[in-house]
């Protein structure tokens, strides 16, 4: 038996499931258990949730970590840990969990950011390592850029750390792929390839299933980078107004999809509809590429379901491209609002 604990966030659910479900077909004696960050957080039953999170990290042999809350209970989890000889994959969640990194002899602490930040010592003058702990920590565009950069960083790094190290990196940056790129295939082979390389498992692994930097969502077809071809398939009507669906393509597919569907089945009979997606560091890109055409507005208006700013991620970006951008377009922007990241049963009790 090869047990997986997954910590994640709970817009990760729909892929997540499918993937694993997907696994277990292949691999019988893989076990799964999946903790969201929201469910023991905070609320009914938290307490009991994070009781049975810790029981499941203890027994696993392998724990996928993707926790963005800073708080007493995740640094509490990363203590535990600590403790721990179990395989550690940090997903993301910022650089103080970057430590936790544990992929055969490759340690997160092999990092001499971190070494220096766990001893309270003087920050290490290192550009290869500011390089990566600034990439992972504080990437200007998320999970593609960050995978960019640390790849960089890798290719600079050479030769020196020892080859075994050097080949549990190489595993992890891997992972990192599968799951920067994202999508349901992405995330089974991810898990498929974790199993061949730290449970002994002898598996058939696809490489990872790259997906378009940006590009129009045309249901059920699938995808298109050609503006012309979507006005093919779905014939704009010039009586309509069009309303332009702006929403996270890569890692944040899934977590979007049921909203743009819902979105434009509700639209349609009223107006004409462009779902337009990109990943976190290049959905200002997709917007001036389809919702201005040839310097021609396209969209009367847009919905944008992007969480992070249009020009960047969490920390930003390109904030004068994105001004110049919205007064050239001059369409209402309505900014939809996240409700994915709780239960229908608790945001209707707090209502």
């Amino acid at each position: 038996m090869c047990r997986f604990a997954l910590l994640f966030n709970l817009d990760e659910t729909r892929a997540l499931n499918w993937a694993a479900a997907h696994v277990k077909v292949r691999v019988p004696d893989v076990e799964f258990a999946k903790f969201y960050a929201e469910e023991w957080e905070s609320g009914d039953g938290s307490a009991e949730r994070f009781a049975a999170l810790k029981e499941a990290v203890r027994r696993a042999d392998v724990v996928f970590f993707d926790v963005h809350r800073h708080s007493p209970r995740s640094g509490e989890l990363a203590s535990l840990l600590d403790t721990l000889a179990n395989t550690v994959i940090v997903l993301g969640g910022g650089p103080e969990f970057l430590r936790l990194v544990r992929m055969g002899s490759f340690h997160g602490r092999d990092f001499p950011m971190v070494r220096a930040a766990d001893k309270k010592a003087e920050r290490v003058s290192s550009p290869d390592a500011t390089a990566l702990y600034e990439a992972f920590g504080r990437p200007q565009g998320g999970p593609p850029r960050r995978l960019r950069q640390m790849q960089e960083w890798l290719k600079r790094l050479g030769g020196a750390l020892p080859l075994g190290k050097m080949r549990h990196m190489r595993n992890w940056l891997t992972v990192l792929e599968y799951y920067a790129e994202g999508g349901e295939d992405n995330l089974e082979a991810m898990f498929l390839f974790v199993l061949k390389e730290y449970c002994g498992r002898k598996v058939e692994v696809p490489p990872p299933r790259k997906r378009p930097e940006t590009g129009i969502y045309l249901p059920p077809a699938g995808y298109t980078a050609d503006f012309q071809e979507w006005v093919r398939v779905v014939r704009p009507s010039g009586e309509h107004p069009t309303v332009g669906i702006l929403f996270y393509g890569g890692q944040g597919t899934e977590t979007s999809r049921e909203v743009v569907d819902a979105l434009a089945h509700e639209l349609r009979p009223y107006a004409n509809v462009l779902p337009v997606f990109g990943k976190v560091d290049s959905l200002l890109d997709a917007a001036e590429r389809y919702f201005l055409v040839n310097g021609r507005r396209t969209v009367d208006a847009v919905v944008a379901l992007n969480y992070f700013r249009l020009g960047g991620g969490p920390m930003g970006g390109r904030v004068k491209e994105t001004f110049r951008f919205l007064e050239a377009l001059g369409v209402p922007v309505f900014m939809g609002y996240i409700g994915f990241k709780t239960e229908t049963s608790r945001w209707k009790a707090a209502t």
